[in-house]
């Protein structure tokens, strides 16, 4: 087998039967970890770091969210992946067979956005009660889901409500 040293540890390592020889030429550093310990000029760092911040990805993006019409782009390309067979997640339509109307609608980026305006009108707080532990939120439709579909979308039509009062609400108690 043919060995090379690396250069950032000076680590002797060997090719890996499973890689071409075409990878393995042009192969530096024995793993990952050189790879990234390896000093770059300011100029590389600056390039990499403005193409991730225009791809929307990386560590400066913790604790942020995408912009919405990036996050919508997104969507529409994972529904054509999925719907040509190509998503990793597929596996023949099987998950949508099995879910309901409410849960497949519920999956989409519009429901979400919906929910997270109602959420943010009410100040992530439910409206009875005032409780404001995150998880525990629901966005709640005034107007019954199954009865008006005109209005599923429409944020007026929407309050936030803890589980608790939620499970009130529609409880037939």
């Amino acid at each position: 087998m043919p060995t090379k040293i690396c250069v950032v540890c000076g680590k002797e390592y060997r090719k890996d039967p499973d890689s071409s020889y075409k990878l393995w030429k042009n192969r530096k550093y024995c793993s990952l970890v050189c790879y990234y310990k390896l000093p770059r000029p300011k100029e590389v760092k600056e390039r990499i770091s403005q193409s991730c911040k225009k791809l929307g990805i990386g560590k400066w993006m913790t604790g942020r969210k995408r912009p919405i019409e990036l996050r919508i782009k997104h969507s529409r390309k994972m529904k054509e992946l999925v719907a040509s067979g190509r998503h990793n997640f597929w596996r023949g339509g099987i998950a949508k067979k099995n879910r309901t109307f409410k849960s497949n609608f519920q999956n989409t980026i519009e429901y979400r956005l919906w929910r997270t305006a109602v959420f943010e009108r009410d100040g992530y707080a439910c409206i009875w009660c005032g409780n404001d532990k995150s998880g525990n939120l629901q966005a709640d439709h005034i107007q019954e889901f199954a009865l008006y579909p005109e209005l599923r979308l429409a944020i007026d039509n929407g309050r936030t409500l803890c589980r608790g009062c939620h499970y009130k609400r529609h409880s037939k108690k």
